[in-house]
C-alpha cells in the first residue's frame, strides 16, 4: 500500500504545471527612412515548457501632407495617399511564420484623400499655393494605424531560447501615390512613424516545489481518509 501512495504522490506532483505567459514591449518612434533597433529577453527555458511565440507589431502613421498641382490641359479626381511602410529584421532569431511566411514584412499604414482639380489654370509649373478646388488640391493628414499578428514557427523555437537577448530591427520607409491626378506636380511633408513591437512567450511552467508538494500531500491525505 505504500508503493501505491508514493505512486499517486508522484501523480500529483507531475500534474501541478500550469499555461503562464511573458509578455515584452518595445516602441520605436522615427521620420522614415529610419530604423529603430529593439532588444528582447531571450526565454529561459528553466521557467517551463515554452508552447507558443506570438509577435504584434503596432504602426502609427503620424501626420504629414500631400497635394498636388494639375499640370495638364484635362481636369481629374481620384485619390491621392502617403503611407509609411514597416519592416521587421534580425540577424538573431529567424521571422517565420506557422505557414513559413515572413513575420513583420510590408506593415503599411496609409492615409487617403480625395483630390480634385481642374485643368491647369497657367500658374506656371510646379506645385502652386491655388485655391483647393481649382488646379490646386490636397490635404494635412491625420493618424493611421496598421497591426499585424503573427505565431512564431516552432521549428525556429531555438533561436528565442536561453540566457541573453536578441535584437529585431524595425525599419520604416515612406511613400505617396498620386498617379490618380495625371501630370501633376507634388508637395509632400514626411509623415511620422510610430508604434511597437510585443513578444508574446506562451509556456507550461514548472511548479513551485513548495506548493506541489503540499499539492500532493493533500491529495495523499485525501486518499487516505477515503480508504479509512
Amino acid at each position: 500500500m505504500k508503493y501505491a501512495y508514493s505512486f499517486l504522490l508522484l501523480t500529483a506532483l507531475s500534474g501541478v504545471a500550469s499555461a503562464a505567459t511573458i509578455v515584452q514591449i518595445k516602441g520605436f518612434s522615427f521620420i522614415p527612412a529610419g530604423t529603430a533597433p529593439l532588444t528582447y529577453n531571450k526565454f529561459d527555458p528553466s521557467f517551463g515548457t515554452l508552447t507558443s511565440i506570438t509577435i504584434t507589431t503596432n504602426v502609427t502613421k503620424e501626420g504629414g501632407s500631400l497635394f498636388v498641382d494639375n499640370e495638364s490641359a484635362s481636369p481629374a479626381s481620384g485619390n491621392i495617399s502617403q503611407s509609411v511602410t514597416i519592416n521587421l529584421t534580425s540577424s538573431s532569431v529567424t521571422l517565420t511564420d506557422t505557414a513559413f511566411a515572413p513575420i513583420g514584412n510590408g506593415i503599411t499604414a496609409t492615409s487617403t484623400y480625395a483630390a480634385t482639380v481642374t485643368a491647369d489654370n497657367g500658374d506656371g509649373s510646379g506645385v502652386q499655393a491655388d485655391t483647393p478646388g481649382n488646379d490646386y488640391d490636397g490635404t494635412v493628414f491625420g493618424s493611421n494605424l496598421a497591426t499585424q499578428t503573427k505565431n512564431v514557427n516552432a521549428f525556429v523555437f531555438s533561436g528565442y531560447q536561453g540566457i541573453g537577448t536578441y535584437v529585431i530591427n524595425a525599419g520604416g520607409v515612406q511613400g505617396f501615390d498620386t498617379s490618380a491626378i495625371g501630370g501633376a506636380a507634388v508637395a509632400i511633408d514626411p509623415a511620422r512613424v510610430l508604434g511597437n513591437v510585443t513578444i508574446t512567450y506562451t509556456y507550461d511552467a514548472i511548479p513551485e516545489p513548495a506548493s506541489a508538494v503540499i499539492g500532493g500531500l493533500g491529495l495523499l491525505t485525501l486518499l487516505r481518509r477515503r480508504r479509512r
